[in-house]
């Protein structure tokens, strides 16, 4: 294995993850995500 390979595999680990998605809008329910979701 390469050592970026390795030390991206290590801050995965460490971060549980490297990409987080972050909604905009505020989804307290079904109808919020209802909007959030749909194109347009």
């Amino acid at each position: 294995m390469t050592p970026i390979a390795e030390e991206s595999l290590k801050l995965h680990y460490a971060k549980r993850g490297k990409i987080e998605v972050i909604s905009t809008v505020r989804v307290q329910d079904k109808n919020d995500l209802s909007l959030a979701y749909t194109p347009g």
